[in-house]
């Protein structure tokens, strides 16, 4: 029966369907090629194609034209057949018997896919070409026969070659044991083992030069092995390599626990990994910069693999379906996330996306449903929601979480909800007071104002846990830890903070590692430290000016160089050029200049007292306290660096004097210093502290020297009676 009639340009083309078969076919040029089949009622599974159709030779079958007739259980096809198409019989689950005759030249691209009761096929003298995957998916299939005259292709053990047996083309479904291929051999095609899961190893010859693509997808081989003497490949533990160690091709589905892949490789080929089953971690080089799509698809056990930093980017379905993976660090250089890339890792619990990603493709968390945080480090990136959201069937309180002054982000987002998340810090400044928080990087101080940070406060926003730091400060040294927004330095003593350590606490110091870095006096912004080490400089006197502090997710990059984040003065600076300087407030003369190195400040024969005194040092590190006992008064507090000591339009005496040395200065040099008193002249050289001048007597003093000495050298005179008691 004609059911339609389409005209062409080169004829008429006639579609119907027979329907004594259920056959359905089309006519041209003469010719009937069947393309479809609908089983007619009572039909019993057993069908014969007759040699002609509407009166016209059938000698093609279309392109799927039995796909997913599971009723079908044997197919007769006729002589004049001479072409099969692709997909023909794809998905006939029921088929068990199937004869090609002789006069067939072409098999299509996965004719048989699919048929789960076919045992074996039987290739006749006339085919010249067959297609890829052609018996692939015959899980029973043990056996693919060819007739020995065919003049294009041979069975060896059951197995397809090429007749000169230089090519293996495929292997059924059904085969198990183990594969030895011939030393003829010297490519194996592309897909030539797909879906052979019974197969438990494979042993390749020296001779093949050539693997195709996917060769060994879909297989569970407990061993694979290449001789030796191959210049082309190499296996090691059962993983295929190149020759060279820079190719990871193809890892036995059968391997079981944990690999470590050696250094050297940088590309994991496509698929290398697919449904390794039972490994559950996998350690790949530093060398690894590409990872292909697919690589580890459906390694339903893997609870751990690492990306190394080279890598830019997680291609299509790279992780899709690792159930058990509970936890994923992405690196800092990846910039895409491609499509299904993580679809269906049910494990994952949360997610870290690296401020460099700028893209992440449709479906790419899909069905990781106990996801429900993902925190994203930079601006926010490009998602693809063409198809699949990006985040749809996650957990049903699925967050995004971005950090603090990161742009592009609002509550929702592409239809998710979000939170700001970071670290936030204020600093008290010298003579300016508490600056506002910053957050996650930006510094809190002054540049090129030469102000010293004298307090500092540091809390966490959207995330469990808590931060604890403590500083070291002037004349203190290192204070007890505070945490959570707590004050650490001091407050109304104009001290300086010199160095810092700040550590996280809880479930943030599992997730996440604290950097911070400071500007320091003479040295500048210096390295970053981490989680708990120290950030500054020790014995040096130098005053922190500003601070900047970050958090990034556990493991990740430091967000710039480590290797000096702190200084400690623990060697003598050579004492070649230290110089001390000094000037002195003179009755009824007032400020003198600076005289220096042992110069004589002050006045002779005039009988005028010192009232106030300022000193300071040159060209070395470390600084200068000094303190004065005063007429009326008594000992005054020490000052330092060239603040005054004594009193300002009091008219009041200095009467004796006690100078010493701090930081890298006090383990250089000594400091010596005389005075002239009333009464007494000049007196003997103090040091280090020590009292030079009078007390008891009201004596007056009129004139000092002072002199550093390389550490442990010569006193610059006699050094009996530096201070006179009443």
């Amino acid at each position: 029966m004609v059911i339609g009639m389409i005209s062409i340009s080169q004829g008429q083309v006639f579609a119907a369907t027979d329907t004594a078969t259920g056959l359905e076919y089309t006519i041209s040029g003469e010719e009937a090629t069947i393309t479809g089949f609908t089983a007619p009622t009572g039909f019993s599974g057993a069908l014969t194609i007759p040699a002609t159709l509407g009166g016209s030779p059938v000698t093609s079958i279309g392109e799927s034209a039995f796909s997913n007739c599971t009723l079908l259980t044997s197919v007769t096809i006729p002589s004049s057949v001479t072409t099969i198409g692709n997909t023909v019989f794809t998905g006939c689950s029921a088929l068990t018997d199937i004869i090609i005759p002789n006069g067939v030249t072409t098999i299509g691209s996965e004719v048989f896919v699919g048929c789960e009761e076919l045992t074996s096929i039987s290739v006749p003298s006339s085919v010249t070409s067959i297609g890829l995957m052609a018996f692939s998916g015959c899980w029973q299939m043990t056996s693919i026969t060819v007739d020995p005259a065919n003049m294009t292709y041979k069975s060896i053990d059951g197995m397809l070659y090429s007749k000169d047996e230089t090519v293996f083309i495929s292997c059924p479904g059904g085969k198990t044991g183990s594969v030895t291929i011939p030393s003829s051999v010297s490519e194996i095609k592309e897909l030539a083992f797909v879906y052979c899961d019974q197969l438990s190893s494979i042993t390749i010859p020296s001779s093949v030069e050539v693997i195709g693509n996917y060769a060994f997808e879909y297989t569970a081989f407990t061993s694979v092995i290449v001789e030796e003497a191959n210049t082309v490949y190499k296996t090691i533990n059962d993983i295929l390599y190149t020759k060279d160690g820079t190719e990871l091709i193809y890892c036995a589905g059968g391997k079981t626990g944990e690999v470590t892949i050696p250094d050297g490789v940088e590309y994991i080929y496509p698929n290398a990994f697919e449904f390794c089953r039972q490994l559950t971690g996998v350690t790949l080089p530093s060398s690894v910069v590409i990872i292909g799509q697919g690589a580890f698809y459906n390694c339903e056990s893997l609870v751990s693999v690492n990306i190394p930093s080279g890598v830019t980017s997680l291609d299509r379905s790279v992780f899709m379906w690792c159930s058990s993976l509970t936890d994923i660090t992405i690196p800092s250089n990846v910039t895409s996330i491609e499509d299904s890339a993580f679809w269906g890792c049910s494990s994952l619990t949360r997610v870290n996306i690296p401020s460099s990603v700028t893209s992440i493709g449709q479906g790419a968390f899909w069905g990781c449903n106990n996801l429900s945080k993902a925190y994203f480090y930079g601006n926010a990136p490009v998602l693809d929601m063409e198809d699949h959201g990006v985040f749809s069937e996650c957990a049903i309180d699925f967050t995004i979480h971005y950090l603090r002054g990161k742009t592009g982000y609002t509550n929702p987002w592409n239809g998710y909800p979000t939170a700001p998340f970071g670290v936030s810090y204020q600093t008290h400044i010298q003579d300016f007071g508490w600056q506002e928080y910053k957050s996650n990087g930006a510094a809190s101080g002054t540049s090129g104002q030469s102000k010293r940070l004298e307090a500092i406060r540091i809390k966490l926003e959207g995330v469990s846990g808590g931060i604890e730091y403590r500083t070291h400060v002037q004349d203190i040294g290192w204070q007890g830890w505070v945490a959570n927004d707590a004050l650490s330095g001091t407050s109304a003593q104009s001290k300086r903070l010199e160095a810092i350590q700040i550590r996280l606490t809880g479930e943030a110091a599992d997730l996440y590692d604290v950097y911070y870095r400071v500007h320091a006096q003479d040295t500048g912004w210096m390295d970053w430290a981490k989680n708990g080490a120290s950030a500054g400089t020790a014995a040096y006197s130098r005053r922190l000016e500003a601070i900047e502090i970050k958090i990034v997710a556990k493991g990740s990059a430091a967000p710039g160089a480590t290797a000096r984040p702190f200084i400690q003065n623990t060697e003598p600076i050579p004492p070649t050029n230290g110089t001390v300087s000094y000037k002195t407030h003179v009755q009824d003369v007032g400020w003198q200049d600076y005289v220096s190195d042992g110069a004589v400040s002050g006045t002779s024969a005039r009988s005028l007292r010192l009232e106030g005194i300022q000193i300071k040092l040159g060209n070395v590190t470390g600084g200068v306290e000094y303190s004065t006992h005063i007429q009326d008064i008594g000992w005054q507090g020490f000052v330092a660096n060239d603040a005054m000591s004594g009193t300002s339009g009091q008219s009041k005496r200095l009467e004796a004097i006690k100078i010493r040395l701090t930081g890298a200065a006090a383990e250089a040099y000594d400091i010596y210093y005389c005075v002239h008193a009333q009464n007494t002249g000049w007196l003997d050289w103090a040091k280090n502290g020590e009292a030079a001048g009078t007390a008891g007597f009201s004596y007056r003093l009129e004139a000092i020297k002072i002199v550093l000495v390389p550490k442990s050298g010569a006193a610059p005179g006699a050094t009996a009676r530096p201070f006179v008691q009443g």
